[in-house]
């Protein structure tokens, strides 16, 4: 599904949100991110998101139908998209956990599509 598709899907659920003016500012605030969790983090600090605004955003939305339904439609959760972007302000430092992180390494968000 690309962009597009998921803006109209988005659109007939919140009708009076403007979907195309966020995109554009969002893709104006990330435009130069390096792809790499480091980068993301670093991004996501200099916007002013910080765990906090995730945790209540989590809070107020995560467990409505429309937060579950728009989750679906990016094929993840709610709880997944929450752990993701716990790790993303968490920046790319992982503690040593033994033999857990044996293939765990990567930095890309399997959950998303």
């Amino acid at each position: 599904m690309d962009l597009n598709s998921v803006l109209a899907v988005v659109e007939k659920m919140f009708p009076s949100a403007n979907l195309n003016g966020a995109v554009e500012k969002a893709q104006a605030a990330i435009s130069g991110t390096k792809n790499s969790l480091d980068g993301v983090s670093v991004t996501a600090k200099n916007l002013g998101i910080t765990s906090q605004a995730v945790n209540e955003i989590y809070r107020k939305y995560g467990g409505t139908m429309q937060g579950r339904a728009l989750c679906g439609v990016l094929g993840t959760t709610p709880e997944a998209l929450k752990a993701d972007a716990e790790k993303i302000l968490g920046g790319g430092q992982t503690l040593f956990q033994g033999t857990k992180n044996v293939g765990h390494g990567k930095t890309k968000f399997p959950r998303l599509k």
